[in-house]
């Protein structure tokens, strides 16, 4: 997910506007520039942003209402993307702890924007999903099930279902093998995949499904560990 900031976000002479040293590592003042209008909420630029070790300059960011993104959205200034979170060779999130660990080096050159993505079984087919971090459930496009995973069976289905900004189909999906156990999971449907997606992505997984007490992304390395 792109980072995006919450429109409501403190404003001052017509400039958005952080709060000086809070815990989020932002300082004050940050005016944003160069608005510019978008299908979900306009973009601008952060002239400069910290998330623990890592520091950005210029960072094009969304300004939209965050509860079109995240349920979890109230109260919250912001939501840092993997566009960021992958300037760090690997993040650890302890979901005991409540707690973020990034891990870099000064010799750690970040690679080109990428999706951390995985492969798991589904009823015995392979499926290709991105990570998302911002996601509660598993978000599934119709027609890539129908090309990839071909008589998938869903069960439990639910129409018009709002999550978020996305509306689609609930169901439940079981046979999912996603290391050594067997599960299911209620899944979002949507019927066609944009065409920036490619092809050979079904969907985005979010990492509930995991029910994981630690999870780490390590993007020197594109894979992801859990206990």
């Amino acid at each position: 997910m792109q980072s995006t900031v919450s429109e409501k976000y403190p404003k001052t002479s017509g400039h958005l506007q952080s709060h000086p040293r809070n815990h989020h590592g932002l300082r004050d003042p940050m005016p944003m520039r160069h608005t510019l209008p978008g299908p979900l909420g306009s973009w601008t630029n952060l002239p400069e942003l910290q998330v623990g070790p890592i520091w950005a300059r210029n960072v094009p960011v969304m300004v939209a209402d965050l509860k079109r993104f995240s349920e979890f959205a109230e109260g919250v200034d912001a939501i840092v993307g993997m566009d960021l979170l992958r300037s760090s060779q690997s993040l650890i999130i302890d979901y005991r702890k409540m707690v973020l660990t990034f891990r870099t080096s000064d010799l750690w050159k970040p690679q080109v924007a990428q999706a951390l993505t995985v492969r798991l079984s589904v009823q015995g087919q392979p499926a290709q999903l991105i990570i998302d971090t911002g996601r509660q459930s598993m978000l599934l496009y119709t027609d890539r099930l129908h090309k990839h995973v071909p008589g998938v069976k869903l069960t439990d289905r639910i129409a018009e279902v709002r999550e978020g900004r996305l509306r689609g189909e609930k169901a439940l999906l079981s046979g999912i093998l996603f290391g050594p156990d067997e599960s299911q999971a209620s899944v979002l449907l949507l019927p066609k995949a944009p065409d920036s997606l490619p092809a050979d992505i079904d969907g985005y997984l979010g990492l509930s499904i995991l029910h994981a007490q630690i999870i780490e992304l390590n993007f020197a390395s594109n894979k992801l560990r859990w206990q």
